[in-house]
């Protein structure tokens, strides 16, 4: 996908994002998940300088921000970036909000102690446009930076067992890495499936392994959101307790990885 496919499908989108995902249950439940491993882990603290990549429009930043982070916010996409300068502004955040394309990364002007890629951004890029967004992190990073990314996961159990009951097979997309149709809010897009080990091995000139974690192993996709309805607090309880068990992050919606830069 060319950057500006990219950037037009994420402007159409951009506009019912929060309704359709960050305002939902799903959405809400697994983005609590990844603040809590933000804060538990001493990387959302005071003046810490934060880069958040694919930051569509400006949710993670406002929470960063009341850590007290320094956080450049950034997206490809000019109707997400709005969406993110609109949201500061009414919060009365000071955020710097930039236009940065993963895939025509330019020279670092700055170093950061976190950058941060939420929910699946770096499932748009081709291994070796991935590939050049390590390099370029490692130059970007002051030493002992972290980077912290939120991908799909590829054995997602909720998804195979829903798409199961229906009969369908489509539950079984993700297994393997590949440039298979994700619809995002109804929109099509070509998408990367990356398990944690590919993560590992892709990073491993440059950054060490720290943690990885599920992100909605119980907690389900953002279009099965609304089929949770009377049994929220039940699976948001049972999320909590299988946040240990690291073995389960791939078979979860999401994932979280955490790479500490070496050196």
């Amino acid at each position: 996908m060319h950057t500006s496919e990219a950037s037009e499908i994420f402007d159409l989108a951009a506009a019912g994002y929060d309704t359709d995902f960050s305002e939902t249950f799903s959405g809400k439940a697994q983005r609590a998940i990844v603040h809590r491993y933000l804060v538990k882990s001493g990387l959302a603290r005071p003046y810490a300088e934060v880069l958040e990549l694919n930051a569509g429009t400006g949710t993670d930043a406002l929470f960063l921000h009341t850590r007290g982070c320094r956080v450049t916010c950034s997206d490809v996409s000019r109707a997400m970036r709005e969406q993110a300068e609109k949201k500061c502004k009414d919060a009365g955040a000071d955020i710097s909000v930039i236009d940065l394309d993963m895939r025509s990364l330019p020279a670092p002007e700055k170093k950061y102690h976190l950058i941060f890629s939420n929910f699946s951004g770096w499932n748009c890029l081709k291994p070796e446009e991935l590939q050049e967004l390590f390099s370029w992190m490692n130059l970007s990073l002051l030493p002992g930076g972290s980077v912290v990314a939120v991908l799909f996961g590829t054995n997602t159990l909720s998804e195979q067992l829903y798409f199961a009951l229906k009969g369908n097979r489509q539950g079984l997309r993700r297994r393997k890495m590949t440039t298979g149709d994700f619809t995002l809010l109804g929109i099509k897009t070509p998408v990367y499936y990356y398990t944690p080990s590919t993560i590992k091995k892709m990073s491993e000139r440059y950054f060490l392994f720290r943690s990885q974690q599920p992100v909605g192993i119980v907690i389900p996709p953002g279009f099965l959101s609304h089929r949770t309805r009377g049994f929220q607090d039940f699976l948001c309880t049972l999320e909590n307790g299988l946040q240990h068990f690291s073995f389960l992050a791939n078979a979860a919606d999401h994932y979280l990885i955490h790479l500490q830069k070496k050196g």
